[in-house]
């Protein structure tokens, strides 16, 4: 009996045996069949993972900082449009496009050039001597009360001449020859050369004389029919019917200013035989960038320009010029001025 029921010892190590290989067989196919599902390495997906959340985090940082460079140009041009403040009109505009509206170097035909459209009846032309330009600003000596510099740029020359246009701007043109007439720009700085962009001018240097055409009150605005191409002259504001004495020329193509109210009143000539053209304008005296103040420019005069501000470019002298010079002084001379 005991002899049946008892297994021998050999019989019992061979079931063992069994039991533990089919046990690991089980553990095997078990581990290869969790592996046929678990796909890639954890390691592995979240580095794939980590890749695609860069990209994606790249690409919304340069989305954003698009959009950021956009509002911030856009600021950028409503508050130098703003700026210049003062003197009876300062505003300027700012220095963003170089989009090419019109080119100024040939004579325009009919309006079509100098900033474009309105009408192209030819006006007088008025020649501005210039001292102090940017290349020869240490070439100089005074005489008299005056600083002068001997001109260093291209065409060796310190002149340049604007063409009047009263089709683009009537109101405009009849100012600006009021102001030539009497003698208004004589000693004027460019006290505003923001390269690239616009060069101003058109606060006398004696208070009485600044302050006689600021009594006179500004002028109404003049439709803006030709564009501020590069060359264009225009007068600064400070808002709506603001013209006074304030020009700048447009030393780039500042399209964008024709929709806030701009309207040229006429364009800087191509060189020519003992003048220059826009070579001249692109070298007034740009080291004081905007730092002048247009208030103490009014109160104080020439004694605040050549205590704090020597190199401005200034005009020697404005006079019209060409066959219709005489008749030009006598319209005007024969009106009060200032008007």
């Amino acid at each position: 009996m005991n002899s049946t029921t008892s297994s021998s010892p050999g019989n019992s190590r061979d079931d063992e045996t069994d039991e533990h290989s089919e046990d690991e067989m089980v553990s095997e196919m078990t581990t290869i069949a969790r592996d046929a599902y678990r796909g890639p390495s954890p390691v592995v997906a979240r580095a794939a993972r980590s890749r695609v959340g860069v990209v994606l985090a790249i690409c919304l940082l340069f989305v954003a900082c698009l959009l950021l460079a956009v509002a911030i140009a856009r600021e950028g041009d409503k508050k130098k449009a703003e700026g210049g403040g003062g003197g009876g009109g300062g505003r300027g505009a700012d220095a963003d496009a170089s989009v090419v509206v019109a080119n100024v170097e040939s004579e325009p035909q009919g309006g079509g050039e100098g900033g474009g459209g309105g009408g192209g009846m030819m006006g007088k032309v008025v020649e501005f001597t210039v001292a102090n330009l940017n290349t020869n600003a240490n070439d100089c000596a005074r005489v008299d009360r005056e600083l002068r510099c001997a001109p260093a740029h291209d065409n060796s020359t310190d002149k340049f001449r604007i063409r009047l246009r009263p089709g683009w701007a009537p109101l405009g043109v009849e100012r600006f020859e009021r102001l030539t007439a009497s003698g208004f720009w004589d000693g004027a700085r460019v006290f505003r050369v923001v390269p690239n962009f616009v060069s101003q001018f058109g606060i006398s240097p004696y208070p009485d004389v600044q302050g006689g055409w600021s009594d006179a009150g500004p002028i109404s605005d003049d439709p803006v029919v030709a564009s501020n191409g590069r060359g264009t002259v225009a007068f600064a504001t400070s808002g709506p019917d603001t013209r006074t004495t304030q020009i700048f020329v447009n030393t780039n193509d500042n399209w964008y200013l024709d929709g806030q109210g701009f309207s040229p009143i006429g364009e800087v000539l191509p060189a020519g035989e003992g003048y220059g053209g826009m070579e001249v304008v692109g070298e007034f005296y740009s080291g004081y960038g905007e730092r002048p103040e247009q208030d103490k420019i009014e109160e104080e005069g020439e004694d605040y320009l050549m205590r704090e501000f020597p190199l401005l470019s200034y005009f020697v002298r404005a006079e019209f010029v060409g066959e219709d010079e005489t008749e030009v002084l006598d319209v005007v001379n024969q009106q009060l001025l200032p008007m």
